[in-house]
């Protein structure tokens, strides 16, 4: 299974810490939050628990052939997109994106083909990207800044 961007409970901030932990992290500093780029590039964002239901939609069926397949959601979001959103989850609007350099060796587009997946596991992602993220930011609260 390849797994895309994954994000949800557990998630913690550190110097390996994704996107999403790290813009949350920041904003709930009262900081920008820091795009690499021009935020036009794109990511497949995946909540944990649809991570957890294509592995038990693995683990239940038989015949599941041994080569990759992929696990997201089909849907590509900009990073811009990704902090105006969770600007707007964590209430904290009048932090607007910063812009720096973009980063060497970044990857522009990444979005899960799941056709594959759909059919040999019948796995259908069931959490939108805004959901994941109120409920991550819900779970976290203002505690979530280091």
């Amino acid at each position: 299974m390849r797994y895309f961007n994954v994000y949800g409970l557990g998630q913690s901030y550190g110097p390996y810490s994704g996107v999403i932990t790290k813009f949350i992290d920041r904003l709930m500093g009262g900081e920008l939050p820091v795009i690499h780029g021009d935020g036009e590039q794109t990511r497949d964002f995946v909540e944990i628990s649809d991570i957890v239901n294509a592995n038990m939609l693995a683990l239940e069926r038989t015949g599941v052939p041994s080569e990759p397949i992929n696990i997201g959601t089909g849907t590509a979001t900009s990073i811009k997109d990704l902090a105006n959103l969770l600007i707007d989850i964590t209430g904290r609007k009048r932090l607007k994106p910063a812009f720096d350099q973009p980063r060497t060796g970044d990857i522009r587009h990444s979005c899960a083909d799941i056709t594959k997946t759909r059919r040999v596991l019948g796995y259908e992602p069931k959490i939108p990207l805004r959901e994941g993220l109120v409920k991550l930011f819900k779970d976290y609260g203002e505690s979530f800044h280091r």
